[in-house]
Parts: structure tokens; C-alpha cells; sequence
């Protein structure tokens, strides 16, 4: 009986020693079989992450290419733009050829019936010579008719050393004017030239004019009649001005001034000046101010 249980034991002993050893043979080939597989998997993401730092690596280093390359284009787009411009302006620069000259007219002698034409030429640098002519018809009636009727015209009667009063009823003239316009600005400014720009000048003017009236006086007396009379008049003018010439579109231009000036007045046939006139006659003789605008073009 003790023996069987013993051959019982050993069976059952030898059967949990091949049950271990399947068990022990089963996760022996199994365990290296999922870690093999584990790795492959673990290698094949490490490719797929070395790939996609690949490909990175080569988008950093081409995006820095194509930035330079557009920056290249539109550097190089701008340089051609900014040298077709000097090109430009160089061609301009020779084309263009300074003004030396300028043709004017007077606005402001216009309203007292006076034409004034002036040439102007530059000499040097920073000197013009300006030369103007003036020739004066007005009435009434006609353009500074206004300016006619506000003149307080008298003459000196030599007999009687006393003034005789006159109604104007039209005055011609002829005369010049001569400038000599020192340009100011081309000290400090190399592109400021002569005729354009800020200027003093000294002047001289001389005018010729004959003065056409109504007189009224006694032939017989007591009866008073009204005789046309004729008046001759010299003057001459001379002073300084400062002014400004500027350019407007290009060709025109516009000359704006003001200064002081003496003037001195006589009538023919009497021995001095004209004495006790309003400033805004024609015959004034005395310090006045004078001012003035001329448009015209440039040359």
C-alpha cells in the first residue's frame, strides 16, 4: 500500500516537472518573440521621426534660399528702378539747360493804363540786368480811367506865382526803367542762379509824359470859357527794391518786390520842381513807396 502511494507521488511529481518545463519552454519562446517585435516597431517610428527631422531640416534650409532669392529679385527689382531714376534725372539734368532769361509784364501798371514790358538777362551768377519800357494812353473812359480822375493836376502860373488847377482828361507817356538785380541766395545755395530767386536792386526810371486838360479862365471878362490845355512833364525816379522771382509750371514765372524810391517831378517852362502834390499824383515829387507784380516767362 505504502509503495503504490509512493509510485503515485513519483508520477505526479514527474508530471508538475513536465507541466514546469512546458510552461518554462512556452515563455521562453514567446517572450523573445514579442520583444523582437516590440524593437521592430519601436525602430520602424524611430526611421518615420528621422525622416520627418529630415525633411524639416530641409525645409529650414530652403525657405532661408527662397527669402534670399525673393529679397535678391526685389533688391535687385528696386536697384534698377532707382537707377533708371537717376538715369532719369541725370538725362533730365543735361537736357535741361538753366534759365538765363525772362520776359515780363507789370500787372499792377496795367490799372493805370500803362503797358510795361521788361527783359531780363542774367550776367553772372548771382547779377541780372533788367530793362523795362513803359508807354502810358488813358482816359477816362478807357482802362485807368479811375486812376485819371483821382489826379489833382495844377500848374504855376509865372505872372501871378500861384497855381492854376486843371481837369485831366488823358495823359501819354513813354519812358524805361533799368534794374540791376543782385540775386541773394547763391551764396548758400549752389542751384540758385540768376534769374530766379530772392534779389535787391537799385533802380533808375525816366518818364516823358504829356498831360491833356480842361483849364477854365476868363478871355473876356466877365465871361468864363473852358480851353483845352497841354502839359509837359519830366520825371525821374531812382531807388531799391526787394523781390522775389519764382517759377510756376515750369516756364512761367512771377516776380513779386517792394522797396522805396525818390521821385522828382517838373513841368516844362518852370523853374523847379512841382511843389505841395499828393503822394498818388502823377507830378508828386518826394519819397514814396512802391511795390509791384510781374508775370511773364522764362528762357
Amino acid at each position: 500500500m505504502k509503495a503504490k502511494c509512493n509510485h503515485s507521488g513519483r508520477i505526479f511529481f514527474a508530471i508538475f516537472l513536465l507541466l514546469i518545463c512546458y510552461e518554462v519552454k512556452m515563455y521562453g519562446q514567446d517572450t523573445p518573440s514579442s520583444t523582437k517585435s516590440l524593437t521592430d516597431t519601436k525602430l520602424e517610428l524611430l526611421e518615420y521621426k528621422q525622416k520627418i527631422l529630415e525633411t524639416r531640416l530641409e525645409l529650414l534650409e530652403t525657405t532661408p534660399q527662397q527669402k534670399d532669392l525673393s529679397n535678391k529679385k526685389r533688391i535687385g527689382s528696386q536697384s534698377h528702378l532707382i537707377n533708371t531714376q537717376n538715369d532719369k534725372m541725370q538725362q533730365d539734368t543735361i537736357n535741361k539747360k538753366p534759365f538765363t532769361q525772362a520776359f515780363t509784364f507789370s500787372l499792377n501798371r496795367i490799372f493805370e493804363g500803362t503797358l510795361q514790358l521788361s527783359y531780363e538777362k542774367a550776367i553772372k551768377k548771382d547779377l541780372s540786368l533788367d530793362v523795362s519800357l513803359l508807354g502810358t494812353y488813358v482816359t477816362k473812359q478807357g482802362i485807368g480811367g479811375g486812376y485819371l480822375q483821382n489826379q489833382e493836376l495844377a500848374y504855376t502860373d509865372g505872372a501871378t506865382n500861384s497855381y492854376i488847377y486843371y481837369s485831366g482828361s488823358m495823359i501819354r507817356s513813354i519812358g524805361g526803367i533799368v534794374r540791376l538785380k543782385n540775386y541773394l541766395l547763391t551764396r548758400v545755395n549752389s542751384n540758385s542762379k540768376a534769374p530766379i530767386g530772392l534779389y535787391a536792386a537799385p533802380q533808375l526810371m525816366y518818364r516823358r509824359v504829356w498831360i491833356t486838360g480842361n483849364q477854365y479862365g476868363y478871355d473876356f471878362y466877365p465871361d468864363m470859357v473852358q480851353k483845352e490845355i497841354t502839359r509837359n512833364l519830366d520825371i525821374i525816379q531812382g531807388g531799391v527794391i526787394l523781390g522775389s522771382k519764382f517759377v510756376i509750371a515750369k516756364v512761367l514765372c512771377m516776380d513779386v518786390y517792394m522797396g522805396g524810391v525818390m521821385r522828382l517831378s517838373k513841368y516844362y517852362n518852370e523853374p523847379t520842381l512841382t511843389k505841395y502834390k499828393k503822394w498818388y499824383n502823377i507830378d508828386y515829387s518826394g519819397i514814396l513807396p512802391t511795390a509791384g507784380i510781374n508775370i511773364g516767362i522764362l528762357k
